[in-house]
């Protein structure tokens, strides 16, 4: 019977290190089974605000590609107009130059030298008097055919 309690006791000492052991790998698996879900959850957390992010930040690209093609529409508009105005002032250019080769040119000898002594208005009033055009006036005298004409009448006004 001696024998019996002997196998019976390594029996159950090897059952109670079975449970031991086997109770030491099931803590060990439920653990690691915690330390991934907390994983797993943290994970999720950072992947929910990367989207998050990543939604932000498209919207505010979306925002400024549209800022830029409106910029870049205004942009082209501007070059249109400026073209437009250059190939109006080029055409300008054109028609000065070609009148300027119609014109008759004047010569200094055809207007005589008038005292400086005469005040403004009597030497334009001398030259219409002698039969000097306008335009030819305006030009010796480096004014406009306005304040031309506006001294000529002034003056002949005088005179009447």
């Amino acid at each position: 019977m001696g024998d019996f309690f002997i196998v019976l006791s390594i029996n159950v000492s090897i059952l109670f290190l079975m449970f031991l052991y086997f109770r030491g790998r099931l803590v060990r698996f439920v653990k690691s089974n915690l330390v991934l879900d907390q994983i797993r959850e943290e994970v999720d957390m950072m992947i929910i605000e990367m989207n998050q992010t990543t939604n932000r930040n498209i919207g505010l690209i979306e925002e400024r590609l549209q800022y830029l093609s409106e910029l870049t529409a205004k942009a082209d508009k501007s070059i249109l107009q400026l073209s437009r105005t250059v190939e109006q002032k080029k055409k300008e250019v054109l028609v000065y130059n070609d009148l300027k080769k119609r014109a008759p040119m004047v010569h200094q000898d055809s207007v005589q030298d008038f005292p400086l002594e005469l005040t403004l208005n009597q030497r334009v009033l001398q030259m219409y008097k002698d039969g000097i055009s306008k335009e030819k006036i305006a030009h010796n005298i480096d004014k406009t055919l306005g304040e031309v004409d506006l001294i000529l009448s002034l003056e002949l006004r005088k005179e009447v």
